[in-house]
């Protein structure tokens, strides 16, 4: 029955993964963080007074229009004196993005690309930059990431140690506070086990004693893997206070922190549950 239960457990997790991966590429896509109210520049306005306009409004690049004729864009810190449309440049297929696009693909593009100009039936008629990236869908996207991680710690830990035995690897004081959380939840008519009350920081070190773990999970050495925990978990508490998403990092460390989030959840759907205490096998 154990066994049982851990094989079904298994697929529901690679289940959820896959649903959220879909739900993201197939119905959550640009359109949901793109800004479609698009000021555009007049090819024969002088550059020096747009580039004020594009500051004032924290603009840092607009496309430039003769008549309702797209031209080009400028880029708001190299413009000079002078008619914009003689300043412009051509718009082409890598400065586009579909608004239809899933947002996945958005993370991926502005890891390397600030912004894209979004194209809505075949029009320039919006924008997305990685400011945008703070809005809800994408922060919903993240802070779902980190969920579906820590279910699979969950899941590697009782792998590992049973379903209590790891007990015995975790101060006294962190495992009354989870006994605490526990029973204040069960009040709430909450079914829940005394791992679901752990901080992710518990699971974190425990899932760093078991020998071998950190090599599986392509983390290298367990210097690295704990301070690849605490990165998310940093980001994880951001997202939970609706704090700023790049606090303290940049927005390069937030798409690598994303992929490594990713990487570590496909890793983790391969352990197998055929197991000894202590040690991990791949499937």
């Amino acid at each position: 029955r154990v066994r049982h239960s851990r094989m079904t457990n298994l697929r529901q997790l690679r289940s959820t993964t896959a649903e959220l991966r879909q739900l993201f590429e197939k119905s959550i896509t640009v359109r949901a963080v793109a800004e479609f109210d698009l000021w555009k520049a007049a090819a024969d306005a002088d550059g020096e007074a747009v580039r004020e306009q594009m500051a004032a409004n924290d603009f840092d690049v607009a496309p430039v229009v003769y008549g309702t004729q797209l031209v080009g864009y400028v880029v708001r810190d190299r413009l000079a004196p002078g008619p914009c449309g003689k300043q412009a440049h051509p718009i082409t297929a890598e400065h586009l993005i579909a608004e239809s696009a899933p947002l996945l693909d958005l993370f991926i593009i502005l890891r390397t690309d600030s912004w894209r100009f979004v194209l809505d039936r075949g029009d320039v008629s919006g924008i997305v930059t990685r400011g945008d990236l703070r809005k809800a869908p994408a922060r919903m996207y993240i802070f779902a990431l980190i969920n579906l991680l820590e279910m699979q710690m969950d899941r590697l830990i009782r792998m590992c140690y049973g379903e209590d035995d790891w007990c015995s690897y975790l101060e006294q004081k962190r495992i009354d506070n989870a006994a605490d959380l526990l029973e204040e939840r069960r009040r709430a008519n909450e079914a829940l086990q005394l791992l679901d009350c752990l901080q992710f920081c518990d699971k974190r070190d425990l899932i760093l004693r078991v020998p071998g773990l950190v090599l599986q999970l392509g983390l290298e050495r367990r210097k690295n893997a704990e301070r690849v925990f605490r990165r998310i978990e940093a980001l994880r508490n951001r997202i939970a206070h609706a704090q700023d998403l790049i606090e303290g990092i940049t927005w390069g460390d937030l798409f690598v922190l994303t992929e490594t989030m990713d990487s570590l959840i496909r890793r983790c759907e391969t352990l197998s549950p055929d197991h000894r205490p202590g040690t991990l096998e791949m499937a």
